[in-house]
């Protein structure tokens, strides 16, 4: 491997999960930043490359920056930048800020606390913001707002893409701390949960749940199985009114021989009723109060389990409505807005808020999914078992 080119992953700037040079930027900037985008395109895809040798992809960082500084015939992408960045007086601090990050890429595999990642952000996020400020004639005082925006985002970039990031590069941002407080391994990246998939619609008959419920739940049986104890306790404590009578048969024997039986008769007849029947009324005070508790927590279930069961169908329903009708409305008010701004027909205001509505709708989206799931698990918990 000898160049960018023999790194290269195929991917460009609209194969992005976010805008590269958006028509939103005025128009005699866009090649610069295009520029800054290949650089750092290249640079990444040698640093994510999967058979490629450590030395290797550093030797190939080298030729990057060299072509940054002026180097001729180092790196096409380097060059090019370079030439971008003096067209416009920019200085290439923030492309050299990025080669860092990458070169870390290469050689660091794992992050212990979210200061550490953080430092690492301070290279592989915030230049890029620092750039775009700089290229607009920004002040450096935005630089604070642009790196928190810039890191939140490298983050969530970073969570999107934990699990393939540890399969085929044993790359793990997530700090390690923050994995051990949850109780896990680096290794558990490796075999991610997905949201379940909903149950079939009969599995939420509501009279067939409740049956569950009452066979299942786990509060209820130590509630039920407490009750039965009592009763127990009551049924022997009632069998105390009654005289007791035993019976015995006693044999003599002589030598080998039994020469007689000897029959004995015994009765313990209960003389102190009052004790006993106090015993007998606690007794029945404490099946009477077991019987209550269990009622009690059964109809709490019921009642939770009708209310979770509506719930749940309510964060479906509102899934479906925003996944069929109120996001597809957004893209399109967003397509329109755009057309006519590039028009002149709306100002920017117009169209920003169009890509708030978009925004807003997928957070309402991720909310219901995640509603949804919660009121599940609380289904199941209700249950004691999975549906």
């Amino acid at each position: 491997m000898t160049g960018a080119a023999d790194f290269a992953s195929g991917k460009g700037h609209r194969d992005e999960n976010f805008p590269v040079a958006s028509r939103l930027v005025r128009a005699e900037l866009r090649p610069t930043i295009l520029a800054f985008y290949r650089f750092a395109r290249a640079a990444d895809d040698v640093a994510d490359h999967e058979s490629a040798s450590p030395e290797r992809k550093l030797a190939e960082l080298e030729r990057l920056e060299a072509g940054l500084r002026g180097e001729t015939g180092a790196s096409a992408e380097g060059e090019r930048l370079r030439v971008a960045l003096q067209t416009r007086a920019l200085t290439d601090r923030h492309a050299l800020d990025l080669l860092e990050a990458f070169r870390r890429d290469v050689t660091k595999r794992r992050y212990s606390d979210w200061a550490e990642l953080m430092d690492y952000c301070r290279y592989s996020a915030s230049p890029v913001g620092r750039f775009v400020l700089d290229l607009h004639g920004e002040s450096t005082a935005l630089w604070p707002l642009n790196d928190a925006l810039c890191n939140a985002l490298q983050v969530i970039n970073h969570l999107q893409d934990c699990a393939k990031d540890y399969r085929q590069l044993d790359r793990v941002y997530v700090p390690v701390d923050a994995l051990s407080a949850a109780g896990l391994g680096v290794e558990s990246l490796a075999d991610p949960q997905a949201l379940r998939p909903w149950p079939t619609v009969t599995t939420f008959d509501a009279p067939t749940l409740a049956e569950r419920a009452r066979a299942r739940n786990p509060q209820l049986q130590a509630e039920l199985a407490r009750l039965a104890g009592a009763q127990k306790i009551r049924d022997l404590t009632l069998r105390n009114r009654y005289p007791d009578l035993v019976v015995g048969v006693v044999p003599t024997q002589v030598g080998s021989r039994i020469t007689q039986w000897g029959l004995m008769f015994e009765i313990n007849i209960p003389l102190q009723q009052d004790s006993r029947r106090a015993q007998e009324r606690e007794a029945e005070a404490t099946v009477g109060a077991a019987r209550a508790r269990s009622e009690a927590l059964s109809n709490q279930l019921l009642a939770e389990l009708a209310g979770t069961l509506s719930a749940f169908d309510a964060a479906v329903r509102a899934e479906s409505l925003i996944r069929s009708q109120l996001l597809p409305q957004s893209e399109l008010s967003l397509q329109s807005s755009l057309a006519a701004y590039e028009n002149g027909k709306v100002d920017f205001a117009t169209l920003l808020e169009a890509q708030r509505q978009i925004r807003k709708g997928r957070q309402e989206l991720l909310k219901s999914r995640v509603e949804a799931q919660l009121r599940l698990a609380d289904i199941e918990r209700i249950l004691g078992e999975q549906l």
